[in-house]
């Protein structure tokens, strides 16, 4: 996902990675659990990080562009949008949320 330049392919030319059986069904459980219902990884990725451009101080949001890298395969910097989200927590004066927390152990 993360190598694949998709500015010059069209759609019938994206990677097919969800036929995969059990990509699918996490790709399924996670999106019924979320804002971006019917998204393909690669379109959920991109609607996240529109919403972080806009919102860049949001611990949240760094916090669910994380959960989606990870889900991408890309632990490290998954680790580094959590930590971000940490310390935007942190420099706010606000108590730890137990969902970023939880998504740094899980790494």
């Amino acid at each position: 996902i993360f190598n694949q330049s998709y500015a010059i392919l069209e759609d019938d030319q994206l990677p097919q990675c969800d036929e995969q059986e059990l990509v699918s069904l996490l790709l399924r459980r996670r999106i019924s659990d979320t804002w971006c219902q019917n998204c393909s990884l690669p379109q959920a990725l991109s609607t996240v990080q529109a919403m972080l451009l806009k919102d860049p101080y949001s611990a949240l949001r760094w916090n669910e562009l994380g959960v989606w890298i990870k889900w991408g395969g890309d632990w490290t910097i998954a680790a580094a949008c959590f930590a971000i989200a940490q310390r935007l927590q942190h420099l706010r004066g606000l108590a730890p949320n137990p969902f970023i927390d939880e998504n740094v152990k899980q790494i």
